[in-house]
């Protein structure tokens, strides 16, 4: 088996050899090797890594669409490129099981802002510096009651409990 695959799925690789376009390899757990298609959106010369550019923009919008589709490849990108690519040195090497890990997490985080959004706006107990960043933002203290009149604290119970029945 190629170094490069794992069992339990692709890896994206390659190694920036200077200005210019580069190749990034998708390796399958069954040892195939095959050069990723360019999706071109930002970049007509390709891929890049190691910063924050349109070459860079095109190797995430890429990894993305191979790995979990175009849907959340369009929706992710460009937090992909700035949590994944710009800060890649000259070897680039991204597993698939650690992208699809980080997309749940991204997801979890955008709902909770969205619910936020939605449903802690006004909230009395909410922290208006943390509503919108997807982190926790009440500051209900313990023993208060949620299902209280104007405390959104149950809403995000009964809707998290919903998001995780519809899976």
């Amino acid at each position: 088996m190629n170094e490069a695959t794992t069992k339990t799925g692709k890896i994206y690789s390659g190694y920036n050899t200077g200005p210019g376009s580069q190749i990034v390899w998708v390796s399958t757990p069954k040892g195939i090797k095959h050069i990723l298609m360019h999706i071109c959106r930002h970049s007509p010369n390709g891929f890049q890594w190691g910063y924050g550019g349109s070459g860079p923009a095109d190797a995430a919008l890429s990894i993305l669409h191979d790995c979990v589709g175009e849907r959340d490849a369009n929706d992710f990108y460009q937090d992909f490129k700035w949590d994944f690519i710009a800060g890649a040195d000259s070897k680039l090497e991204i597993k698939e099981e650690d992208i699809k890990a980080w997309l749940a997490k991204k997801k979890d985080e955008r709902w909770l802002a969205e619910f936020q959004v939605a449903n802690c706006v006004g909230c009395h107990f909410a922290d208006p510096e943390r509503i919108k960043t997807g982190a926790p933002c009440c500051t209900r203290p313990e023993g208060i009651e949620t299902d209280k009149p104007g405390n959104k604290c149950l809403v995000r119970r009964e809707s998290q409990e919903q998001r995780r029945d519809d899976g």
